[in-house]
């Protein structure tokens, strides 16, 4: 009797799966799923042990197929959590070169007494932003406002719903358009948590948080997903997701409540990158004033997580074959003619620290506090 492994619990996420045992210990090999993606990282999955007493106490959980992956790293700590409780960060993982080339990473961790789950980062969904809105006793309403391709309720967090011709400073902000891009998740849980702290001092803010439902819920990378990632499908013109079609309808209906200021967007990059930075377009501060001290301020207050190379200009274009189509911030500052910023968040370090969950969430603070200074 080896581990038994599955990927029927929620984000779940694994294939090509191999259990032996090896010298006296427990091997599990895997590899991340592509579920119909082009790209390949994200994976989540259980282990059973149904042979507690028999099975050894040790565990190597090795990673296949790295080179094919984003980013093609040696790098990036996995989370584990047993039987239910905390996730923590597993340690640094070992390289395996094959023969031919190929590579694998591999972790060596105990063998879990009855079972074990084990992910790319910490996961974040649904349950998370139920705890978000308890923690913040009443300060975010969570309104359905329309549904994903799929037909999964797309929900959106505001502080107010504001009224017409209002002139208080309005955020947009998305996240997840990637499916599993769980760090910029709990960056957000963040900063949406001290936007509650201010109180009656916040911005009026309408935030989706969980953008790209459908492929969270079904435990998808979701980055550049054949024919149209959510992030190229933002033309107001031709909207090639439905989900974009009705953020944009939610955006109408939220620029006629504010003064728009700012649109935000979360992400995580790649599976070896480090550190917090952000992209802008390269000409929005010769258009938007309010953005070359806000992105100064960020800098600053990211210090302790930040790249040296904070702001970044995404001006590549990789999929022009299956269209011109914009992405979010191009959307923001094209349509709704506000400044943008998309801010990558790495799995697992920042500023020489392996990242936690309370480590994610300053930094939201921090990136909300800087957004408070310069949105008023």
């Amino acid at each position: 009797m080896q581990l038994q492994i599955t990927d029927r619990i929620p984000y779940g996420n694994v294939c090509a799966v191999e259990t032996v045992t090896e010298a006296a210990v427990n091997v599990v090999r895997f590899a991340a799923a592509a579920h119909g993606g082009i790209e390949r990282l994200w994976f989540c999955f259980r282990i059973d042990n149904p042979s507690p007493e028999t099975l050894p106490a040790e565990t190597r959980i090795e990673m296949k197929h790295v080179t094919s992956m984003l980013g093609n790293s040696r790098d990036g700590i996995p989370v584990i959590r047993y039987d239910g409780g905390e996730w923590t960060r597993l340690s640094a993982g070992t390289e395996v070169m094959r023969t031919d080339g190929h590579r694998s990473l591999f972790w060596n961790i105990a063998t879990p007494g009855t079972y074990a789950e084990i992910a790319w980062c910490y996961p974040y969904g649904e349950a998370e932003i139920d705890t978000l809105i308890g923690d913040c006793h009443g300060f975010w309403n969570n309104n359905e406002i329309g549904v994903s391709q799929n037909g999964n309720a797309i929900k959106r967090l505001s502080n107010s719903y504001g009224e017409k011709n209002s002139t208080t400073p309005g955020i947009y902000i998305t996240a997840r358009q990637h499916s599993a891009e769980v760090s910029g998740s709990w960056v957000l849980d963040g900063f949406l948590r001290r936007m509650a702290n201010a109180g009656a001092e916040a911005p009026l803010i309408w935030c989706v948080p969980l953008t790209n439902i459908d492929g969270i819920l079904a435990g998808d990378y979701g980055k550049n997903p054949y024919p149209h990632d959510l992030n190229r499908a933002w033309d107001p013109r031709a909207p090639m997701r439905h989900e974009t079609k009705l953020f944009m309808a939610d955006q109408n209906i939220w620029k006629d409540r504010c003064a728009p200021a700012l649109f935000l967007d979360f992400h995580s990059p790649s599976m070896g990158e480090k550190d917090i930075y952000c992209f802008t377009s390269k000409t929005a501060a010769e258009h938007f004033p309010l953005l070359a001290p806000l992105i100064n301020e960020l800098k600053s207050r990211l210090i302790p997580f930040g790249s040296t190379d904070f702001e970044r200009h995404a001006d590549y274009k990789p999929f022009d074959v299956w269209g011109q189509h914009q992405n979010a911030t191009e959307h923001a500052e094209n349509d709704l003619h506000i400044p943008a910023i998309s801010f990558e968040t790495s799995y697992y370090m920042a500023g020489n620290k392996i990242m936690t969950i309370p480590d994610y969430r300053h930094a939201g603070t921090l990136i909300a506090e800087a957004v408070l200074a310069a949105v008023r």
